[in-house]
């Protein structure tokens, strides 16, 4: 992993959060050394309002239940991300 991934990884993060007009964004870095060796992020933005406590890890917690998001929502995120990277 070269020290050019970070950076990356938070140029992204930046993305999202302007894109997503989101106060807190989770960032997760998941991998593993075996077989396929691979690492790779999730960036969840969080709806303005969501407590602290239930920041963090919490989010990722599968008694909270998943949302349910549009495709036309996603693909719309989609888009703005893809606008921010070209300027």
């Amino acid at each position: 992993m070269t020290n050019r991934v970070p950076w990356q990884t938070d140029a992204y993060l930046d993305l999202v959060r302007r894109a997503c007009s989101h106060r807190s964004t989770i960032a997760s870095t998941l991998g593993s050394q075996q077989g396929n060796r691979h690492v790779h992020w999730h960036l969840a933005p969080l709806p303005p309002g969501v407590p602290y406590e239930q920041q963090q890890t919490a989010v990722f917690d599968p008694e909270r239940g998943y949302l349910e998001v549009p495709d036309d929502d996603v693909a719309d995120l989609a888009r703005r991300v893809g606008e921010l990277m070209a300027d």
